[in-house]
């Protein structure tokens, strides 16, 4: 498809084209599930990460300790979720500084945005892609205090 001037190129199929069928999709490639003892568990039939052809993604973290329990407090609660992300990170073979996006859920109302925001731009000076969503409500249904910040994130081996 021909981009006109002052429009940018999209990708798009053309008219002669078709999307695949399902049963002629190649199988994905070998994916390895990480699991580290150095982050919580995540839900029975969860992962706490896949690789996938070098990629890396890491399920949502909150503030809770490997061990079970939860971070008390702003500081330890938004310092505990990097820690689980690390760990996942480097049990996957990677570091924060391969992290190519990151996705951060808060609730309406957040204890510690401050110093989530100020830690979060210590551990990723480089601003990788991010997308902020905010889900009211979604730390009402979890009974453990400061899980109203999760954040979830890509990255390569």
């Amino acid at each position: 498809m021909q981009s006109t001037s002052g429009e940018s190129a999209q990708c798009a199929m053309l008219e002669d084209e078709h999307p695949p069928e399902y049963h002629t999709i190649q199988p994905r490639a070998v994916i390895e599930c990480i699991r580290t003892s150095s982050a919580p568990l995540p839900p029975s039939g969860s992962s706490q990460a896949f690789k996938v052809n070098g990629m890396i993604y890491v399920a949502a973290q909150v503030a809770a300790l490997p061990r079970g329990g939860m971070a008390i407090g702003e500081t330890a609660a938004v310092e505990r979720i990097f820690l689980n992300l690390e760990a996942i990170l480097k049990a996957a073979g990677s570091s924060f500084d391969r992290v190519v996006k990151t996705t951060v859920y808060f609730s309406e109302y957040v204890h510690g945005k401050k110093k989530f925001e100020d830690h979060y731009n210590r551990v990723f000076p480089f601003a990788p892609p991010r997308t902020t969503v905010v889900v009211p409500g979604f730390s009402h249904n979890t009974p453990a205090p400061y899980s109203e910040i999760q954040v979830e994130l890509i990255a390569v081996e």
